[in-house]
């Protein structure tokens, strides 16, 4: 899936449908329904769940981050092979990893 802004910088994230080869119904790929009654919709219509790794992908994850504490772009493809998360996720979990450092 694409993550994009909406017309203004100001609007929240929200998926858009671009990219269909994912469809694995994973919180992160799904949309709530639009209240059709509003025009623009409210922040927590389009707000991402929080992503909750298995214990087998958190080891995968400090696995690869006792090696490497930044990603570059083929290590960030090698891992995304072998977990299903979008790449903004793990890009932040890095950061979020070496916050708590």
């Amino acid at each position: 899936q694409h993550y994009s802004r909406g017309a203004e910088h100001s609007a929240p994230y929200r998926i858009s449908e671009r990219d269909s080869s994912h469809q694995s119904g994973a919180p992160w790929r799904q949309v709530p329904d639009q209240n059709p009654s509003q025009e623009t919709p409210t922040k927590k219509q389009w707000r991402r769940k929080r992503t909750v790794f298995s214990p087998d992908e958190m080891a995968i994850l400090i696995q690869y981050y006792d090696q490497h504490k930044f990603l570059n772009p083929a290590l960030k493809a090698e891992i995304l092979s072998k977990i299903d998360v979008p790449g903004n996720v793990l890009v932040m979990w890095f950061q979020n990893r070496r916050a708590k450092d």
